[in-house]
C-alpha cells in the first residue's frame, strides 16, 4: 500500500491499466494478423536516442492516432 503522500512527497507516479481485459492485447494482435484492423492509419515518427529532445518535442504534439517512438 502507497500513500498519497509518499506519492506526493517522492514525485512518484502509478501507472496501471484498468479499461481492458488481460487477454485484449492478443486479441488486437489476432485482428491486425487476419488483416481486420489497419494499423496504417496511425502516424508513427521514430527518432534514435541521439534525438530524444527532439522525439520528446514530437511527443508532445501528437493528436488522435500520431505515435512517437525512440529507437535504441
Amino acid at each position: 500500500e502507497i500513500s498519497f503522500s509518499e506519492l506526493l512527497a517522492n514525485d512518484w507516479e502509478v501507472v496501471g491499466q484498468f479499461m481492458y481485459e488481460r487477454g485484449a492485447p492478443g486479441e488486437l494482435a489476432a485482428l491486425v494478423a487476419r488483416g481486420l484492423l489497419d494499423l496504417g492509419k496511425i502516424k508513427v515518427a521514430a527518432f534514435p536516442l541521439a534525438q530524444l529532445p527532439e522525439a520528446i518535442t514530437a511527443a508532445s504534439r501528437m493528436h488522435g492516432l500520431d505515435l512517437t517512438a525512440v529507437v535504441p
